[in-house]
């Protein structure tokens, strides 16, 4: 009896191994198909092989990739010089969570062409993240994105994929739905135990989240992504069906964010926890109380959401405060 093929995932259930271990992308012009196939497709001229370590096996990252072109370029005035560098990375990711909650279409695609300028794979693994936690828009584009997270560095986008990735990202900014799911322990092998009885379509969405999982992030990211590849097949099974007929055209960036259009929601304690011990000092507030009341007034604002409105009489005693500080962060982060 041949051992490896089970495993056992946080000492609670054995499973066999994945039989869906192809990741796919076939990628020509304007033809886009994506998913995790038992056996090996026909077409492919790039492969590469993981080990996931949510579903405790090797996937084989493959792909098929033909004239896709090239010539047009991402950005209209690319060889403007940035003020952003890698020190105003995390000032950047926390801008573009915050500018697609507020649904800032402008603002979400040129700080998304910064990032990607920056930081390729950061800002990949970023925009995942963002889809589940502030939009919940999971389709075929959390796939492509997952699918280049795994062949990174070998298989990076090229432009007329990333233009197709920024129709994305305004795709996201106009989407209006948003469910909230708790975050709690879940056991893996709960959510992969009986994955081949679903459709192509729902086995993707489930096993791009683990496969998302297993690339890491904070525990509380790792913790939702599970939770969510849970909660989707609960759904799948109740007859849900996933919105993938989306229309999603290439966009070009036509101009370079400026430090000015940096919103001063991104600049919040999560970037800058000093912040905090500043306007507490100045105003004799509880700490705690500051947080929340920064978070509820101003980060976590998102129109897809009900706003909390109970901290809007603190926030308004320490608004000016926070936005004077805030500024002094983007010019310090800045060049």
């Amino acid at each position: 009896m041949d051992i490896r093929k089970y495993f056992i995932i946080n000492n609670k259930k054995k499973i066999n191994t994945l039989n869906f271990k192809y990741f796919y992308l076939y990628w020509v012009k304007s033809k886009i198909v994506i998913g995790f196939y038992k056996i090996q497709p026909e077409k492919v001229n790039f492969s590469k092989i993981i080990n996931c370590r949510d579903l405790k096996s090797k996937i084989i990252i493959c792909g098929y990739f033909k004239n896709n072109n090239n010539k047009n370029p991402i950005c209209k005035i690319e060889n403007i010089k940035s003020v952003f560098s890698n020190k105003s990375f995390s000032l950047l990711k926390s801008q573009l969570q915050k500018s697609i909650r507020k649904g800032l279409i402008d603002i979400s695609l040129m700080t998304a062409f910064e990032m990607y300028l920056l930081n390729e794979i950061q800002f990949l693994r970023r925009l995942a993240i963002i889809i589940i936690e502030d939009v919940e828009y999971i389709n075929k584009w959390f796939s492509i994105i997952c699918w280049f997270i795994c062949s990174y560095p070998l298989k990076k986008m090229d432009n007329n994929q990333i233009r197709y990735l920024f129709g994305f990202i305004k795709s996201l900014c106009l989407y209006k739905k948003f469910e909230y799911v708790k975050k709690h322990e879940i056991d893996v092998a709960e959510i992969i135990d009986g994955i081949k009885k679903f459709n192509f379509l729902e086995r993707n969405c489930i096993l791009s989240l683990l496969i998302r999982a297993s690339y890491g992030g904070t525990s509380g990211d790792v913790k939702f992504l599970r939770c969510k590849a849970l909660e989707y097949k609960n759904k799948f099974k109740n007859n849900f069906k996933l919105e993938n007929n989306i229309n999603v055209k290439p966009l070009t960036i036509i101009k370079r964010l400026e430090k000015n259009e940096i919103i001063f929601c991104a600049c919040d304690f999560h970037i800058n926890p000093k912040i905090i011990d500043i306007i507490a000092e100045k105003f004799k507030l509880e700490k705690q109380i500051i947080k929340k009341t920064i978070w509820h007034s101003s980060s976590n604002i998102n129109f897809r959401k009900v706003e909390i409105t109970k901290y809007n009489n603190i926030w308004l005693k320490i608004k000016k405060e926070y936005n004077k500080l805030a500024r002094k962060y983007i010019f310090r982060v800045t060049r």
